[in-house]
């Protein structure tokens, strides 16, 4: 319809492409939730396996995960890194808790027929 009244046609602003450099080999990877101050934006840096337009495949830890292009900062040292593990989550394992004690009574009350 704008064109034909004789209206010129706006169209967006390009956006600006975000890439990483094709031979990048370790980048570090945004922490997108709620962080407390002082805590570090970016976590890692981790392995790149395979790099596409807008993806990034990783080696974190023992697994593989992809993330967004955008989320990812290259590694700019000169020495080869360390690799990056993501923080253990849930709870400790039962031998690091009061010597066991506290997860085999929770096992017991937790699976213990009423």
């Amino acid at each position: 319809k704008l064109l034909s009244e004789g209206l010129p046609l706006r169209l967006p602003p390009p956006r600006d492409e975000v890439s990483l450099a094709p031979d990048v080999q370790w980048v570090f990877v945004r922490i997108d939730s709620y962080k407390k101050p002082l805590t570090p934006l970016y976590t890692g840096p981790f392995q790149v396996l395979r790099q596409t337009r807008q993806t990034v495949r990783l080696q974190i830890g023992d697994q593989e995960d992809t993330v967004a292009i955008q989320r990812c900062k290259p590694f700019r040292g000169t020495n080869s890194p360390d690799p990056g593990t993501l923080p253990c989550r849930g709870q400790p394992p039962c031998s690091a808790t009061l010597g066991g004690e506290f997860c085999s009574s929770i096992r017991e009350y937790a699976f213990s027929p009423l």
